[in-house]
């Protein structure tokens, strides 16, 4: 069962595998108990799924157990429980929680380098997540500097495509993610999360790039893809919607902009909350809109409001100098 589970996830079918993924769970704790590694192995896994399905408040309550007993049963620098701390800062950062991601992340990097040492691939992966959490935080710098290791040791070469875009060096970003979407459509299959990610990453290059109808185009599909195998509530399916709109914007398409806008924005409200970076981001995104459609007065009420989101976040983060700038 837990083969078959392990199946599904991989093809995306998450529904599928937490059906399965449950039924081993209360199984294991049943016949083996709450703390035998078979039983911990499955809430791990079952985590896993709720990550993939945006569940992040179900994957975190899992996630915090299993470090839990993972670190009273097989010791803090056991490599599965370094894992855990990895995944939990997993959870961090797509909750946008980039201040306990980053202090996760340094921590599991530290414990690897130390337990499995430096060119261990869970070592290098770990170099890349911190990139990742740099890169949302706007850090590019310390991202470039880490994607650039990262590639040395692994080749890793979608980090460095998201710095290249970061960077707006995006010839170069677009021959790689062109190169790794094909691979992926081979391998994985067009419905795979992994394959969908990067088909969004090329949509991204070409909007940068100002080819907004190829842009267009990508994200139509991607939109619809995530929908199906992700649903509409989705973070990563929700993010879709917000790309499509800022094709429609960077095209001068202000009606479908705003239609598309302000969807994004009650969705990011009701999933992510109202102080989440992203729903601070899509009332931004809104009130450009609004500029451009000369509703001067809406776009400022809603810029004010970011923007006294946008500095509730920085104090909340540490950030105390960049808040009272805002």
């Amino acid at each position: 069962m837990a083969d078959l589970a392990a199946t599904y996830h991989k093809q995306g079918r998450s529904k599928e595998d937490e059906e399965i993924k449950v039924e081993v769970l209360e199984l294991r704790k049943e016949v083996l108990g709450e703390k035998h590694p078979d039983t911990n192995w499955s809430m791990a896994s079952l985590a896993a799924t709720y990550h993939q399905q945006g569940r992040s408040k179900e994957d975190e309550e899992i996630s915090v157990e299993v470090l839990e007993l993972r670190k009273e049963v097989l010791g803090e620098k056991h490599p599965d429980t370094i894992r855990s701390m990895a995944d939990l800062a997993a959870t961090y950062h797509q909750q946008g929680r980039s201040k306990e991601d980053e202090e996760i992340s340094v921590e599991v990097l530290e414990l690897r380098k130390e337990v499995l040492g430096e060119k261990h691939p869970d070592t290098i992966q770990s170099m890349a997540d911190l990139a990742a959490t740099y890169h949302q935080q706007g850090r590019s710098k310390e991202d470039e500097e880490i994607s650039v290791e990262v590639l040395e040791l692994r080749k890793e070469v979608l980090d460095l495509a998201a710095t290249y875009h970061q960077q707006g060096r995006s010839k170069e970003a677009e021959e790689i993610y062109v190169e790794v979407l094909e691979h992926q459509k081979e391998v994985l299959g067009e419905k795979h999360p992994d394959t969908i990610h990067s088909m969004a990453d090329l949509a991204a290059t070409y909007h940068q790039q100002g080819r907004s109808k190829e842009a267009e185009e990508i994200y139509v599909e991607v939109l619809e893809l995530r929908k199906e195998v992700l649903g509409e509530k989705h973070p990563d399916t929700i993010h879709s919607m917000a790309d499509l709109a800022a094709t429609c914007h960077q095209q001068g398409r202000s009606k479908e902009d705003e239609e598309i806008s302000v969807e994004v924005l009650e969705l990011r409200k009701e999933v992510l909350g109202g102080k989440h970076p992203n729903t601070i981001k899509s009332m931004a995104s809104l009130a450009a809109t609004y500029h451009q459609q000369g509703r001067s007065k809406e776009a400022e009420e809603i810029y004010v409001e970011s923007m006294a989101g946008l500095a509730a976040t920085y104090h909340q983060q540490g950030r105390s100098k960049e808040a009272e700038e805002i």
